[in-house]
């Protein structure tokens, strides 16, 4: 690939990272249930496995994308489903997860990120701390 062909594409991912980000964020606030409709969509001619440059890439702009947009739309959940939506748009095999892990005071915290084969992509990578929520699909 060329370096004029590399830029213009992480110009591209760059700008749909951010719009996505914070549209997702209101989503889920407006409407709860888009998790369970974007969590595995089944897309035509999607790979079996993914892409490890092509979800660094889109890991990277969404985390720039972020860094201009107020911090309350840009928690993990809209990062991740940003990440999710945009490499499986790319035909790429992605996973979100959504995990939580008891918190030092007796509560509970979430966490959500992408499992996108080997590479774990999230603003603070869940650890084995995360338990993973069984969440099915409609």
């Amino acid at each position: 690939m060329r370096q004029s062909d590399r830029r213009d594409s992480s110009f591209v991912l760059a700008l749909e990272a951010w719009v996505l980000v914070p549209l997702l964020a209101l989503a889920v606030r407006l409407w709860p249930t888009i998790v369970m409709r974007l969590r595995n969509p089944v897309l035509p001619g999607a790979a079996s496995a993914p892409r490890a440059a092509l979800a660094d890439d889109v890991a990277l702009a969404v985390e720039r994308a972020c860094r201009r947009l107020p911090a309350r739309a840009t928690t993990c959940l809209p990062r991740a489903l940003a990440v999710h939506v945009m490499l499986r748009r790319r035909g790429a095999e992605s996973h979100l997860r959504i995990g939580v892990s008891k918190a030092s005071r007796g509560g509970m915290r979430a966490h959500a990120w992408v499992d996108a084969g080997s590479r774990v992509i999230g603003v603070d990578a869940a650890g084995p701390e995360f338990v993973t929520l069984p969440v099915s699909c409609p």
